[in-house]
């Protein structure tokens, strides 16, 4: 019995000694080299990942930075073409006695949006320009400019209803004159408006020049004008409801957000007069002051607009009391 317990301890201690003495096996070379490679194979995986990921981001930062470099070359592109077209005008050119000026073949147009063409409402007409009408043309459609059918005036010319030989009716704006800069002025408006293509806008039909007489088409809008809705209820005896008026105003505000993003501000503001223009109640004071427009000051012709919907009052009334005649300034003291 103490022979086999012996021999069960011995056997113990010599399977103890032998796995106890494994530790040995981890400091054998074998194991060394071993856990060299994996630990090396660490690193180069980490060190691969330090040089590739900052390759990815500068590939990436530098197609960022191309793509807005020839972004900006495509729209500095575009607005260099829009500037030659809109200011090579000739302010020396002269429109002779009761000879239809063609602005298709004048040379500020030459490669601009003006060309010849029906005056049939059609997409085609709309991008390829405008037509030039004779000035019988216009006698005919307006009845000889009768007052009858004058539907407005403004600070600019008065507005004709009139019918073309085609049957389209039509808003002719008899444009005032204005010397030199007139001409200048009219054929920069002529060239602006035909580059408009919006919903919101009136389009342009066609336009005629001589010595005497500026004529701009436009397609007519039936109902009236929003002033006559809100100021002259002998025409109009039924107010506006909020809806209605809420519905222009989101017009309004559309029109202007096409005509600033659209429409390239500096090369406007490049071609038209320091000269003071445009209905007086509804200039900003600054503009009034410098003669230079900004998207602030129409902002502010804007804020006049909603004024009027809001309140149903009159941009300037001498009955209010003084200091109060100009609805903004009534509305801000009261």
């Amino acid at each position: 019995m103490e022979t086999s317990l012996h021999t069960m301890d011995s056997s113990c201690n010599a399977a103890t000694n032998h796995w106890g003495n494994n530790s040995h096996f981890h400091d054998s070379p074998s194991y060394a080299h071993n856990h060299d490679n994996l630990h090396h194979g660490t690193l180069s995986l980490t060190s691969i990942l330090l040089i590739v990921i900052p390759i990815i981001l500068v590939i990436l930062l530098a197609s960022v930075i191309i793509l807005i470099i020839l972004l900006r070359r495509q729209k500095s592109a575009k607005c260099n073409s829009l500037s030659r077209n809109s200011t090579n005008i000739d302010d020396s050119s002269k429109f002779d006695s009761h000879t239809t000026i063609n602005f298709t073949g004048s040379p500020e147009v030459k490669n601009g949006c003006i060309a010849g063409g029906s005056s049939r409402r059609t997409s085609q007409c709309r991008f390829r320009g405008v037509q030039v009408f004779t000035y019988k043309e216009r006698e005919m459609a307006t009845n000889n400019f009768s007052e009858a059918n004058v539907v407005g005036h403004g600070a600019y010319g008065v507005v004709y209803r009139g019918v073309l030989s085609d049957g389209t009716v039509a808003a002719i704006k008899m444009v005032l004159r204005d010397g030199k800069q007139g001409e200048r002025a009219f054929r920069i408006e002529v060239d602006l408006l035909s580059r408009l293509n919006s919903p919101c806008l009136v389009e342009l039909l066609g336009y005629f020049a001589d010595q005497d007489h500026r004529l701009l088409i436009f397609e007519f809008i039936p109902n009236g004008s929003l002033q006559q809705h809100l100021h002259s209820p002998h025409i109009y005896p039924q107010p506006l409801d909020w809806g209605t008026r809420l519905r222009i105003a989101l017009g309004c505000a559309r029109v202007l957000e096409f005509l600033h993003e659209h429409m390239v501000s500096n090369n406007i503001n490049g071609q038209i007069s320091t000269r003071v223009l445009g209905t007086t109640e509804y200039l900003a004071p600054e503009y009034v002051s410098t003669g230079k427009l900004t998207t602030k000051s129409d902002v502010y012709s804007f804020g006049v607009v909603l004024l009027q919907l809001i309140t149903g009052g009159v941009p300037v009334d001498t009955r209010r009391p003084p200091g109060e005649h100009v609805l903004v300034s009534w509305v801000s003291n009261n």
